[in-house]
């Protein structure tokens, strides 16, 4: 998806990157840019692994899989469409980047009740001494 929609700062680095720092004034003008860039690229990231980042792709792919069962008659194709699709979709929620969000988080010093409410994330376990897997892990 990364390919599809590149982070804000792919093209809109350049202007930001000839903006003059001679005053401080300049200085103050491009810290201002580079923060909003920033800003827009956390805004993405929250809204991608956000609740509603998997119901849209969860439900297109219900949508796409409904059509393929009931105009097409693909029953057993549409119902492993569905799995792995949705499976993919997910995954790539779980893999797409999101290391501005961890850091806007790092330096937010608001309550955590004006944050938001609910945050998922998936973190390695080892299992004893030959067993290995992941959890998901929530901030409520």
């Amino acid at each position: 998806m990364t390919a599809v929609f590149p982070p804000p700062v792919t093209f809109n680095w350049e202007p930001v990157e000839k903006m003059p720092e001679e005053t401080p004034e300049q200085r103050a003008s491009k810290v201002a840019a580079i923060r909003l860039l920033f800003a827009e690229e956390v805004a993405r990231e929250r809204f991608r692994h956000s609740v509603w980042g998997h119901l849209i792709g969860l439900g297109f792919n219900a949508i796409v899989c409904s059509y393929m069962y009931f105009t097409l008659h693909l029953g057993t194709r549409a119902l492993l469409n569905f799995v792995v699709g949705g499976a993919l979709w997910e995954a790539n929620i779980f893999t797409s980047p999101n290391e501005a969000m961890q850091l806007a988080d790092a330096l937010d010093v608001s309550p955590p009740d004006a944050r938001q409410a609910l945050r998922l994330k998936v973190v390695p376990v080892a299992l004893g001494l030959t067993g290995a897997g992941v959890a998901v892990v929530g901030r409520f």
